[in-house]
């Protein structure tokens, strides 16, 4: 059961990574980047692992200035628009001159390219700390549930009096190689699955949780 909790945190991740701005690769040591497709079984595990802790980059201080910054720069923006705009006026009713529009405009415009580099720059602040905020919100959930699950397993072993088994890892396959084709008499068909326990259905609800997570992150990259 454990494993499955694994494996299902695993797939969230990647979706969570799908989501971002660069989804074809992945860093796997300082320097060193490669795209999903090349990635081993064991390394896109590594790769896609669900930390037991967040870092965060920003704080709830530098975030309130940036907003703070946003603020204030919107309402400088609008004015030198309408300076922009202005200048275009001005020299229809013959108050300047063509040679005093084109100097002035290139004044605003180099003001107008300054305010949109740090508008983009707080924008990006404040996106950060909200995908950093949504990142340690999944991993909190994701300990809280998983926790819960292993304290129930135990609960259930116990009781029984059994054992963990270990899990067999799935054989990776080398690139270029023909996969071996198995005959007719080796082929086993697969037994129907029981009903699904108590903390399958536990594991399901997690999903459902961790979808609705994922959907709220699609939402706030369409919104931003």
């Amino acid at each position: 059961m454990a494993a499955v909790v694994g494996a299902f945190a695993i797939v969230a991740a990647a979706a969570i990574a799908m989501r971002r701005p660069k989804p074809a690769q992945v860093s796997l040591a300082e320097g060193e980047i490669r795209p999903l497709a090349e990635l081993k079984t064991g390394e896109m595990k590594k790769a896609l692992e669900i930390p037991k802790t967040v870092l965060t980059s920003i704080g709830e201080e530098d975030v309130k200035k940036a907003e703070e910054d946003l603020r204030i720069l919107s309402v400088e923006k609008e004015i030198v628009s309408y300076a922009l705009t202005r200048l275009y006026e001005a020299q229809a009713e013959g108050k300047i001159t063509e040679n005093d529009k084109t100097r002035l405009l290139s004044k605003y415009k180099e003001e107008m390219d300054n305010l949109e580099k740090n508008i983009n720059n707080k924008q990006m602040i404040v996106r950060l700390h909200e995908l950093e905020t949504t990142q340690a919100d999944l991993v909190k959930l994701f300990q809280e549930k998983f926790t819960e699950i292993t304290r129930n397993i135990e609960t259930i072993r116990t009781e029984l009096g059994l054992l963990p088994k270990p899990v067999p890892q799935p054989q990776e396959t080398i690139p270029g190689a023909e996969p071996k084709e198995k005959r007719p008499e080796d082929k086993v068909p697969k037994p129907r699955g029981p009903p699904r326990s108590k903390a399958e259905e536990r594991i399901a609800n997690i999903q459902q949780e961790v979808l609705k997570i994922l959907e709220r992150l699609e939402k706030q990259e369409t919104e931003a």
